[in-house]
Formats: C-alpha cells, sequence, structure tokens
C-alpha cells in the first residue's frame, strides 16, 4: 500500500482531482457509480469468509428476515463482523480490513498519509452507544446486519458537526458509521468506488481523527477516488468549496429485537 508523507496534502489532491476543479463544482455530477449496488446478504457473508478468513454460521450470522423492511434513508442491509472476531481492538481490525482491501484490490487501493492508532482515531461517543443499542437488538449475531447508507444522503457541503446533530436528531436511530464499518462495507461492496467517473467521497462521522496526534480530534477519516483508485485518508471538517464532493456514511439501529 502506498503511504503518503502528509495528510492533509493527500486528502486536498483526493477532493481536486475527484471534483476536478477547485472553486466551482456541479454537485449533481456527482452519483453513485453506475455498477454499484447492493448484493445480497449471503452473498456478502460469502465476500466475508473469502477475504477475512472468518468462520460464520447460521446461529450467528442471521440475515434479515423475509419481508423486513428497512429504515426510512436507509439504502440495504449491510453484514458487518464484530471487530472482536477479528482482532483485539477496533483499530487492530480496521489494519487488517484495510490489508484484505488492498489484497483484493492491488493498486487500485491505497493508504494516504493516515496513522491508525489511539492517539489519532478514536470512535465518536454517539456511534458507541448507537452501537450498543443495535448489538442488543441482535444478541446472538457476531455479524450484524446493519441497515446503512453509502452517503448520498449527506452528499454536499453539511459540516459533520450538522451531520451528526441530524443523526442525534432522529427518529430512527440513525448514527455516523465509524472508519471500521465502512472499510467493511467496502471490502463487500468495493464497486462502490472503483470508478472513473465523478463520485463522491465518503466521509465516516463516526470515527474523530487527530492529524497531528495531539489531541485535536476535529478531522475525518474519508475513502476518496482518484483515477479509479480507492484511496484511504483524513480530512478537516471543512476544505473550502470542495467539501461539496463528500457525502456523509450512516447507520441505523435496528428498529426490533431480533430473537435470541
Amino acid at each position: 500500500m502506498t503511504i503518503a508523507t502528509s495528510a492533509s496534502a493527500s486528502a486536498t489532491s483526493v477532493v481536486q482531482r475527484a471534483s476536478g476543479s477547485r472553486t466551482k463544482i456541479n454537485l449533481t455530477a456527482f452519483q453513485y457509480p453506475s455498477g454499484y449496488r447492493g448484493i445480497n446478504y449471503g452473498a456478502q457473508l460469502d465476500r466475508l469468509r473469502r477475504d477475512l478468513g472468518i468462520t460464520l454460521t447460521g446461529d450467528t450470522a442471521r440475515g434479515p428476515a423475509r419481508g423486513m423492511g428497512l429504515p426510512q434513508h436507509a439504502e440495504h442491509f449491510f453484514a458487518i463482523p464484530d471487530w472482536g472476531m477479528i482482532a483485539s481492538n477496533q483499530n487492530e481490525a480496521l489494519k487488517i480490513v484495510l490489508a484484505a482491501l488492498a489484497r483484493k484490490l492491488g493498486t487500485n487501493f491505497a493508504m494516504m498519509g493516515i496513522s491508525i492508532d489511539d492517539q489519532h482515531m478514536r470512535e465518536h461517543d454517539a456511534t458507541t452507544m448507537a452501537l450498543l443499542t443495535h448489538h442488543a437488538r441482535q444478541p446472538r449475531n457476531k455479524v450484524r446486519m446493519l441497515p446503512a447508507q453509502f452517503g448520498a444522503r449527506y452528499k454536499g457541503g453539511q459540516r459533520l458537526r450538522d451531520v451528526r446533530s441530524t443523526c442525534l436528531g432522529s427518529v430512527n436511530g440513525e448514527f455516523g458509521l465509524n472508519a471500521y464499518t465502512v472499510a467493511v462495507m467496502l471490502l463487500t461492496h468495493p464497486e462502490r468506488l472503483l470508478t472513473k467517473k465523478p463520485t463522491f467521497c465518503i466521509r465516516c462521522p463516526g470515527t474523530e481523527y487527530s492529524i497531528a496526534g495531539d489531541g485535536d480530534f476535529a478531522s475525518c477519516p474519508i475513502f476518496g477516488v482518484v483515477n479509479g483508485q480507492i484511496r484511504f485518508t483524513a480530512v478537516k471538517d471543512v476544505l473550502g468549496g470542495n467539501k461539496a464532493v463528500f457525502g456523509a456514511a450512516t447507520g441505523f439501529v435496528l428498529p426490533e429485537l431480533i430473537a435470541s
């Protein structure tokens, strides 16, 4: 995986190259790639088995029941393994998922000047609390079904605090997704960013990032794309007019208890 020396420079490059402009942006040009669509739950589990080498059983990886509806604004049910199945903590699990993405995509994936450790990266409190409730509603599952959207709902110039505030005020348990969850979603759905046409980057509002590692967690990890290559980096909350090419990924707490 390619490592850049400057996170801020890398992020600016991702955004400028993705937008094709430093100033005026035609937001309507930035859509989901035509090749992206949510794949069925069983196929997601197969990809997780293959790419992460984890063992899954029907009792611990149950998907949505027939006729189970999605919460408003959710696009699809995504299969998300508990990070404890993969590593001793969430940051280590994120590294493993990113390494799996690198193996899967080869030169089509790169990490750009981002540090994955407790000094630089932490989960937002609201996301932690939402996940506790979400997990409690499917107590036997080790791979949790997650209703989520991949960024289109917040495509545009909203600040992270505004996205998080909207989530907190929602009636359907919406919360910002952390970088680990978004990485897993890309592992099962790489088509979301594998394109050379304009598409919007994915912010991970459930993870806070400190670029300098100095306790100022004012930034956010993103998955961007340049010339068909997916790049994982971090950006400050606002990058001038270029912020319009971002979309924030969010999930939704399951609306009902899945019987144990």
